[in-house]
């Protein structure tokens, strides 16, 4: 659901916290611990998330295009 707001609807402010791809490249782009339980991590994912907004959309497109090192 979130995957057709983002490109199908076009909204500025979606976070798709259930897509791996985005969950993993934003645990490496901020080095978060991945060890953590999953609750806390989630936590702390919502936390850079939330500095993103209201731009959280094309955030998300770009860590789905970004190739880390």
């Amino acid at each position: 659901v979130e995957m057709l707001l983002i490109f199908v609807l076009d909204r500025p402010d979606v976070f798709p916290i259930d897509d791996l791809v985005v969950r993993q490249k934003l645990i490496k782009a901020y080095s978060l611990d991945d060890t953590l339980p999953k609750k806390e991590l989630y936590r702390q994912i919502h936390e850079v998330a939330n500095n993103w907004r209201p731009h959280r959309s094309l955030a998300s497109k770009y860590l789905w295009r970004w190739k880390p090192e």
